[in-house]
């Protein structure tokens, strides 16, 4: 009887520890599981926050991409070839703008040139069509030959004589009371002294600038850069 008794005794003792055995198994396994719920769920967050970082790491860099290329289109901004000539840089003789300025300039010129003797008022309409600026009493002896004309200011009771040339690819100033015999040639254009960029068509202008009562004997030749003072003589063929 004694011995029934231990023997249901220590199986329930038994059963009780595999009980409590089982249950911390579950509670490990449970713990087990809430750590790697855990783990996963702050790999996730991890994640996403990297995703976030690398939104606002790129964005970062397309907005500054985006002021670069601002800045270099800034600083690369092109240059028409007129404001080039018009700068004293060199420019692109063949450039389109430039081409259809100096057609405009020969209609201009060629109208001019074939007028009637004494049409003075549509003489005086296509001198101030094609110079930038004229003064009072200009006389002019066709015909006149130039490039643009809007580079050429000419002052108060000048003469020009037949077959003036006056190349304006740079700014062209004559003062008051100036007298030019035939064949004269005011030349404001030159090339660079590269053969390749010569026959590229490159070439620049360099300024000339007459004072008053100035007197220019037939065939002159003004060169380009040139100052020539007030009540200065240049005898026939004489190159300045």
């Amino acid at each position: 009887m004694n011995e029934n008794k231990k023997t249901l005794k220590k199986e329930k003792h038994n059963q009780k520890e595999k009980i409590k055995v089982k249950k911390e198994e579950n509670n490990k396994q449970k713990n087990k599981s809430i750590n790697i719920e855990k783990k996963n769920l702050k790999k996730k967050n991890g994640e996403n926050e990297n995703t976030e970082n690398n939104k606002n790491i790129h964005n970062k860099r397309k907005s500054s991409d985006i002021n670069n290329n601002n800045k270099n289109n800034k600083k690369t901004k092109v240059i028409s070839e007129k404001n080039k000539l018009l700068e004293g840089k060199i420019y692109d003789f063949n450039d389109e703008e430039l081409t259809q300025n100096r057609i405009k300039c020969r209609k201009l010129l060629k109208k001019f040139n074939n007028l009637e003797p004494d049409d003075n008022v549509k003489r005086e309409k296509y001198l101030k069509k094609i110079f930038k600026k004229v003064g009072k009493n200009l006389e002019i002896v066709p015909p006149l030959y130039c490039d643009y004309g809007w580079n050429i200011t000419i002052g108060d009771c000048c003469t020009l004589h037949t077959n003036t040339v006056i190349l304006d690819c740079a700014e062209v100033t004559i003062g008051n009371n100036c007298l030019f015999s035939p064949g004269c040639q005011l030349i404001a254009v030159t090339q660079t002294l590269d053969y390749k960029s010569r026959q590229s068509g490159k070439e620049y202008g360099k300024p000339i600038k007459i004072g008053n009562d100035c007197f220019f004997g037939a065939g002159s030749i003004i060169c380009p850069g040139v100052t020539i003072g007030d009540r200065v003589i240049v005898g026939a063929g004489t190159v300045v």
